[in-house]
């Protein structure tokens, strides 16, 4: 019997940029589920969501709670084993390379498959931050639940979700994609997006500590597939 995946896309303010993403989400056929998480936008894109894929699952939280929260309450709602989150805001998306990274993840058996983000700066490289900063991930529900016992923060989810794989001794690998996030600039202004990245920075730091952060650029998910 095929495996099937619950897809959680969280979007604040994402425009068309969630409709693209969306065009390409929903030719994934090991998708059971598509679960799209409001986390309190002021546009229009719910509605548009709601008149173009009317198939996918639609949540709203009242206000802009932050990345961790929306995927916790998408989490929740959640029916599948196995699950895909995926950014709102991804360029370059193919379904082919999604559904390669879906047999990727079933047939090397593992706990956890990130999708490295292509065409990052030289600085993100050196601190691997392509890869463990990625949003792109494959892993099981009762893992994330678990993660979520330690109340992640607004932009801590990636960091939390390392650090306990890392602590676990889970098996992790990562794919090569062409996968790229626009830039928190281009979304909302320069001196708003600049200040995004650093209040996202100061999360990380904040959760995980110096000497954690450290180690995952070490050896966390070194295993490339």
């Amino acid at each position: 019997m095929k495996q099937s995946y619950t897809c959680i896309i969280p979007f604040y303010n994402e425009g068309n940029r969630i409709l693209d993403t969306l065009a390409v989400v929903t030719r994934v056929s090991s998708f059971s589920e598509i679960i799209c998480i409001d986390d309190g936008s002021t546009d229009n894109a719910l509605i548009d969501i709601q008149k173009q894929y009317p198939h996918v699952t639609l949540m709203t939280l009242p206000t802009n709670r932050g990345k961790s929260d929306a995927i916790s309450a998408g989490l929740h709602a959640t029916k599948t084993s196995d699950i895909f989150l995926i950014d709102a805001d991804l360029q370059s998306l193919s379904h082919e390379e999604l559904s390669s990274a879906i047999k990727k993840y079933e047939t090397h058996h593992l706990d956890m498959l990130i999708l490295g983000r292509h065409d990052s700066n030289l600085f993100v490289k050196m601190n691997r931050g392509d890869i463990l900063f990625s949003g792109q991930r494959i892993l099981s529900v009762t893992d994330l639940h678990e993660i979520f016992s330690v109340s992640p923060d607004k932009y801590q989810l990636e960091i939390a979700i390392n650090t306990y794989m890392r602590k676990k001794k889970k098996h992790v690998a990562w794919m090569a994609s062409s996968l790229l996030n626009t830039y928190k600039s281009e979304k909302w202004g320069f001196f708003s997006g600049v200040s995004h990245e650093l209040s996202m920075a100061w999360d990380i730091i904040r959760y995980a500590g110096p000497r954690e952060y450290l180690a995952q650029i070490r050896t966390f998910a070194k295993q490339r597939v």
